[in-house]
């Protein structure tokens, strides 16, 4: 394996990483404008929810029943379903263990300790897309957040 090698999966794997970051934060800013409340406190219940589907969940019941105050619920959906899509991929290229292989990167995954582990052939360049469709995620996420903040009441 040379050193380039190494290099680019690196660089790959930290776009993955800066983007979800980007991403988690434009969700944060969602929670923040539909909740219509200071962010200190919006922030004190988003980071007391121990993980992303609890976030989701909560984020989606924001919306339903804020929905009378913006008209954005469907739009609002998509992106928590494409931010529950993309996290699979993500936690994926993060959390597994990498090895070179033959043909190029693999993910080594094990899923289930009863069973053997598995090797999951992985392109540098798939790893790149996924980093670029989170982007995409949280510009679309940002931007949904501030039509909302201008629609929904803040109770400061």
């Amino acid at each position: 394996m040379t050193e380039n090698n190494k290099v680019e999966l690196l660089v790959a794997l930290g776009a993955v990483t800066q983007e979800w970051s980007k991403f988690e934060f434009a969700l944060f800013e969602l929670f923040d404008a539909l909740l219509g409340a200071r962010t200190y406190k919006a922030r004190i219940l988003w980071f007391n929810l121990s993980n992303l589907q609890m976030r989701l969940k909560l984020l989606k019941s924001i919306a339903d029943e804020s929905r009378s105050e913006h008209n954005m619920l469907d739009q609002i959906k998509a992106s928590l379903r494409a931010a529950d899509e993309l996290s699979g991929p993500r936690n994926d290229y993060v959390h597994r263990l990498w090895s070179r292989g033959q043909d190029g990167w693999q993910m080594i995954a094990l899923k289930d300790p009863s069973k053997p582990t598995y090797v999951t052939p992985v392109r540098v360049e798939e790893i790149l897309l996924i980093a670029k469709k989170i982007s995409e995620q949280s510009v679309g996420v940002a931007i949904l957040a501030s039509k909302v903040r201008a629609t929904v009441a803040r109770f400061d």
